[in-house]
């Protein structure tokens, strides 16, 4: 009986392991994705904001 439990134990293992790395992996590369995404979005952003400020300072010297 102890025998039938440790290869019951090692088969799970073989089995549950794959599943759980995958699940991880998948999790993580969400993750990164969703990092790349936001950081893209707040570059872009970023610059629109940079465009308006300058556009604004010049309007601003041109009309003192």
């Amino acid at each position: 009986m102890k025998a039938l439990k440790i290869i019951g134990g090692i088969l799970a293992g073989l089995i549950i392991v794959p599943i759980a790395l995958s699940f991880a992996l998948s999790i993580g590369s969400l993750v990164v994705v969703i990092v790349i995404i936001v950081k893209l979005i707040r570059l872009i952003t970023f610059a629109d904001l940079r465009k308006r400020n300058k556009k604004k300072k010049l309007e601003s010297q041109s009309s003192s």
